[in-house]
């Protein structure tokens, strides 16, 4: 499936920028645009069942968002992206490069677990309550009902298992042939603890300063300073 994507800048190389659960690419990324976009080409779609981008169906769907993703890129006959993912967007964007590792010239992630953390059964808890409120206020369905296509409920149902988070696919993914680049908030402690020494020895750990699970939101600039330093040299 092609997604929805917002096609902005210009450059000789393109950065792709995927969501967080619940939001677009525009909602979450548009003020960080002038930071990039008078240098590099700048996708921002709509993952599967988000925004403009349908949803045909929730199983498997990391998987299957993963490679419509790549479906996606290769419609706009783009063979090399750097790819940024925050949250939701960084899971997809672990299942791309595992399965699309040729079309990945850097990886970088954000709000994202390499391993479980000793807490993560409170955690989950607690996000599954979030999740529930949410439905409850109608007010913030309203506003989801206007920005996301019909069925979007859907994906909170994905992660009321407690199994559903790939801690493996995620720590797997610092083995490949890749340059990662993992941006983490210094008051998420959850992800923070994850980040073991091999993780390490083989990725760049950049912590911000007074930011949370969303360093996008966060921090604006300097996590847009961060993905500008990383992508620079390479």
């Amino acid at each position: 499936m092609i997604l929805h994507t917002e096609d902005i800048g210009c450059g000789s190389e393109t950065i792709v920028f995927l969501h967080s659960g619940l939001q677009t690419g525009l909602t979450d990324f548009e003020n960080i645009l002038p930071c990039f976009k008078d240098k590099y080409r700048i996708l921002l779609p709509d993952l599967r069942g988000h925004g403009k981008s349908e949803s045909v169906s929730f199983d498997n769907y990391f998987e299957r968002t993963a490679d419509d993703l790549a479906e996606t890129i290769s419609s706009l006959n783009i063979s090399k992206i750097h790819l940024a993912g925050v949250s939701l967007g960084a899971l997809i964007a672990v299942h791309f490069a595992s399965r699309h590792e040729s079309s990945v010239k850097s990886l970088t992630l954000s709000g994202l677990m390499f391993n479980e953390p000793h807490d993560y059964g409170e955690l989950h808890r607690h996000e599954v309550e979030i999740q529930a409120k949410i439905m409850k206020d109608k007010e913030t369905v309203s506003y989801f009902n206007n920005i996301h296509p019909p069925g979007w409920e859907q994906f909170i149902k994905i992660s009321k298992n407690k199994g559903w988070y790939p801690f493996t696919k995620n720590a797997e993914i610092i083995n490949q042939d890749l340059p990662v680049h993992i941006i983490i908030g210094s008051r998420s402690d959850h992800e923070l603890e994850t980040i073991t020494d091999p993780i390490k020895e083989k990725a760049l750990i950049t912590i911000v300063e007074n930011a949370g699970h969303l360093v996008n939101h966060d921090s604006p600039e300097k996590f847009s300073e961060a993905i500008l330093n990383y992508i620079k040299d390479l």
